[in-house]
Parts: C-alpha cells; sequence; structure tokens
C-alpha cells in the first residue's frame, strides 16, 4: 500500500505521485525557462526569467498547490498573488525601456498555474498548455511574418471562415 503525502477528503497524493508531478512541474518550468533564454540570447535582451526562475515558479506553483490542501486554501491565494505582483513589477520596469511586450511575464503566471495542476494530477493537460505556450513563444517571428503578409481580403475571408465554422456550423442541425 502506497504511502499518502496527503490524504484528506478533497485530494490524495501518494508518494510515487508526488515524485513524478514534481519532476514534471520542474520539467515544465525548465522547457518554458530555456524557450525565454534562448530568446533572449538570441534577441541580445535581458530578460528577467530564464530557465532557473522558471522552474522555480513551477516548483513555487507545485508546492503552493500542496500548502493548500495542508493548510490553508490562504497561502495559495498569497503565493500566487505574490508571483503575480512581482511579475507586474518586472512588466514596469521593462516598460519603462520601452519594451511593452508581456508574453514572458504571462508565461511566468501561467508556468506558476501549470505547476498547480501537475500537482492536482492534471498532467496531459498541463502538457498540452506547455507544448501550446512553446509554440507561441517559439514562433513569434513566422507569426508576425504571416500576419504582415495578409491584405484585407484574406483577412476578412478568414473572419468569414472562423464565423461559419465556429459560430454558426456547430448549431446547425445534423
Amino acid at each position: 500500500m502506497d504511502q499518502f503525502i496527503i490524504n484528506n477528503e478533497l485530494f490524495r497524493l501518494t508518494q510515487e505521485d508526488f515524485f513524478i508531478r514534481l519532476l514534471l512541474a520542474l520539467g515544465i518550468g525548465f522547457v518554458i525557462g530555456l524557450e525565454r533564454q534562448r530568446a533572449a540570447i538570441r534577441d541580445n535582451a535581458e530578460s528577467f526569467a530564464g530557465i532557473r526562475t522558471f522552474s522555480f515558479t513551477a516548483l513555487l506553483g507545485f508546492l503552493a498547490g500542496m500548502l493548500y490542501f495542508m493548510l490553508s486554501p490562504w497561502i495559495f491565494l498569497i503565493l500566487l498573488g505574490s508571483v503575480a505582483i512581482l511579475t507586474a513589477l518586472s512588466y514596469y520596469v521593462v516598460a519603462q525601456k520601452g519594451d511593452i511586450g508581456a508574453t514572458t511575464e504571462l508565461s511566468v503566471l501561467l508556468t506558476f498555474i501549470l505547476g498547480t495542476l501537475c500537482l492536482l494530477g492534471f498532467l496531459t493537460i498541463s502538457l498540452v498548455v506547455m507544448v501550446i505556450v512553446l509554440v507561441f513563444l517559439s514562433y513569434k517571428v513566422q507569426m508576425r511574418t504571416i500576419a504582415g503578409k495578409l491584405t484585407m481580403e484574406e483577412w476578412f475571408a478568414f473572419v468569414r471562415f472562423v464565423i461559419l465554422a465556429l459560430l454558426i456550423f456547430p448549431f446547425l442541425p445534423n
């Protein structure tokens, strides 16, 4: 029988699950941090968050989720708020220098949440969201290129397609 680290009516966590989920959370933080570090080096820019910061943020999200169940939900909210405040302060400092992009800062908040989702056992969802985050972060130049090449006619055709495919078609009877 596995020994439980957390065993209450809301949540149960065995030692084995703890280590698997912890390693996944750290891996997610490491991969997102690696991408941000790579982008900062490529752009010859300073970034407030790289491999270590993102790994620690995922770990903090994981531990905050544990403390939610072990001590108090308020601890989770305080830690999430602290990360949000530090991230907002970082954005303020960077924005004062003229860089108004917020993708790294939003990625930090997402990484905290992904760490918590790993603890809760939403491993597949965490991995899928990590891949989506990586795609958006890694393909910045390609997405800007595509957006810059779209004509107004192509854009309106795309908007009509989205309206038909996502807003009208699902509600039509079989």
